[in-house]
């Protein structure tokens, strides 16, 4: 009878029942890892295809400075191991991806994540710092030209992290700067070479330099010469070739 056939096949179909009932939840389990996974990835992609403009061409006020992703603007001014770490795990995630192991993948990415994190601070922060530094050397460079000075300047090995020289000539007196560069401490570096006019005195032009830089906020508080002031000692006279002056900072 029909019930009799009914009564045979329902224990099959409470076993096929209960087997539809786990593979859908198991297949719904596998969606979200995969979304979560695909959706993750998705994120440090985009985090490592933020842009950064050029400081250096950003102090001088250029709005049409360059725009580059994370690891190219790195690249270009310092050497980190960032992108190496980024690249060997996004590797092994596209491998763990592709054989369907979602959850793992999820953590290598997490991983991954924090590097570009670490890397996007990293970049900030350095793009803040060339900035400074070229702001530092633009106003050094605006205010020994407003002083009549012919400036020149420098990149230091085409890298603004490196710091710049600028070179002031008024006829046969040249004030070099050759180092001017902020350190790790947010201090202030600025060494000089100064090549003195013939007949002329350190004493009478650096303080009206100084003085100018101090109201621009460079903190100079003395420059020296062979361990002498030529700010405040009474007795320093110049002489044609004043070599490698120093001057003391905050």
């Amino acid at each position: 009878t029909d019930k009799e056939v009914l009564n045979s096949f329902s224990q099959y179909y409470e076993k096929v029942t209960a087997f539809v009932g786990s593979l859908n939840a198991k297949y719904a389990q596998w969606k979200q890892e995969k979304a979560d996974a695909e959706g993750l990835k998705q994120q440090v992609l985009e985090m490592t295809a933020e842009q950064f403009e050029d400081p250096y061409e950003c102090a001088l006020g250029n709005e049409d400075s360059e725009q580059l992703p994370l690891f190219q603007f790195l690249k270009k001014y310092v050497e980190t191991d960032f992108e190496t770490k980024y690249n060997a795990g996004m590797n092994k995630i596209e491998k763990l991806l592709a054989e369907e192991k979602f959850v793992e993948a999820k953590q290598v990415l997490s991983e991954a994540q924090n590097t570009v994190i670490e890397a996007n601070s990293f970049a900030a922060n350095l793009s803040e710092r060339i900035k400074a530094k070229s702001g530092l050397a633009l106003e050094l460079y605006n205010i020994m030209s407003d002083m009549g000075y012919d400036v020149g300047d420098e990149i230091i090995d085409g890298n603004p992290d490196k710091g710049f020289r600028i070179t002031c000539q008024a006829g046969d007196e040249i004030i070099d700067f050759n180092t001017v560069n902020i350190d790790e401490d947010g201090r202030v570096i600025v060494d000089i070479d100064h090549t003195e006019a013939v007949g002329g005195t350190c004493k009478n032009a650096w303080p009206k330099i100084v003085k100018k830089l101090r109201e621009a906020g460079i903190p100079m508080t003395d420059v020296t010469k062979n361990g002498n002031s030529i700010l405040y000692s009474q007795n320093v006279q110049g002489t044609k070739t004043n070599k490698q002056q120093r001057a003391k900072l905050n």
